[in-house]
């Protein structure tokens, strides 16, 4: 088993350049296609399992992450695997902090089309649980105008 275990992690670093300005750890093996390093565990007869390369990374270096918690790339470079660049947050957090088009207009007050959600540009939408959230009334005419000419 040991020996299993030092193979995957010289594989680990065979793959791995220290070579970005900005003190990043690039990931050179295989990549998903959300852009972060993959690193493939024999786990027996045939079967492989498909380990994250900076969770591997975080893990070796600095112990295991809780159950539930994910990884925030402080770096902002999925392909990274350097462990200073990490920091261990709930899935909740790590959105929060995400660039997505998503949040930088939740941050903006204002819908992904840059329109702002403000006055008589809001539209107040029922959820399915009950709860209510604030739309852009401008992209809703959008909408329903598109689904009215499906018909």
């Amino acid at each position: 088993m040991a020996k299993k275990a030092e193979c995957l992690k010289k594989r680990f670093w065979n793959n791995v350049s220290a070579t970005s300005a900005e003190g990043c750890w690039i990931w050179n093996g295989p990549i998903s296609i959300y852009g972060y390093g993959r690193l493939m565990e024999s786990v027996g007869n045939r079967k492989t399992k498909q380990l994250m390369a900076h969770r591997f990374a975080y893990e070796e270096i600095i112990g295991k992450i809780e159950e539930g918690m994910t990884i925030d790339h402080t770096c902002r470079n999925r392909s990274c695997v350097n462990t200073a660049h990490m920091e261990v947050v709930t899935r909740a957090e790590n959105s929060k902090r995400s660039h997505s088009k998503n949040m930088n207009a939740m941050r903006g007050n204002c819908c992904t089309k840059g329109h702002k959600i403000e006055g008589k540009n809001v539209v107040l939408e029922k959820r399915k649980n009950g709860s209510e959230r604030k739309r852009c009334r401008a992209c809703a005419k959008l909408r329903d105008g598109k689904r009215s000419r499906k018909v």
